[in-house]
């Protein structure tokens, strides 16, 4: 089912698991109404949402409510929250240990556009720039290519779209993946970095 934007939409939460704190469930979905989004290509800002009780006036008040989810999750004290007053990093993992699985290690606040659009279409465009196709090593998400024998890998970068003061911001939330603490490091952080300037980052 496709839904078209601008359209409001029902989320019920239903508990199952008797076991587990209501409250758990509760700063999960607060969690993804932050930092989640739906649909193909989510990851570039397709099919971001917003919840209408989150009325962010600020930088601070969008940090602010992923420290509630986070430490309603019990997990706030793994992460470090930097004075924020405009675009820039907003919360930071302390614990730089690499994972297999995927964790949330940093996000950060673009600048801000006047729609949600413009927003989604600087996004393609950063990415595009700092993740080109047509051979190379491609840090940013690539596609499955088996001329090249090539496998795809899903971007280490999520992007997501939300409404901060009037305007439209990228939300960039960076997970653990294969390049770091390699000899790739570096050339991955080159095209994150580039990706993040793009979308107006500042103090990366």
């Amino acid at each position: 089912m496709a839904i078209s934007q601008g359209r409001d939409v029902v989320i019920e939460l239903v508990q199952t698991d008797l076991g587990m704190a209501l409250d758990f469930y509760h700063n999960l979905i607060m969690l993804f109404l932050c930092l989640g989004s739906m649909g193909q290509r989510a990851r570039r800002g397709t099919g971001s949402i917003q919840w209408k009780e989150f009325n962010w006036a600020s930088p601070p008040d969008f940090q602010a409510s992923l420290r509630t989810s986070l430490k309603g999750l019990g997990v706030a004290s793994g992460f470090s929250f930097p004075h924020v007053h405009g675009p820039g990093k907003v919360i930071e993992r302390k614990d730089a240990l690499l994972h297999t699985r995927s964790r949330l290690l940093r996000v950060w606040l673009g600048s801000g556009y006047q729609d949600a659009e413009a927003a989604r279409i600087a996004i393609s465009a950063a990415a595009s720039a700092c993740n080109p196709r047509g051979g190379g090593q491609q840090y940013l998400g690539q596609a499955e290519s088996k001329n090249q024998n090539r496998s795809r890998l899903a971007s280490p970068l999520w992007c997501t779209i939300r409404k901060v003061g009037r305007s439209y911001h990228p939300v960039i939330s960076e997970l653990d993946n294969m390049y770091l603490g390699t000899n790739q490091e570096t050339a991955y952080l080159r095209a994150r970095d580039g990706f993040l300037r793009r979308l107006g980052v500042t103090g990366i």
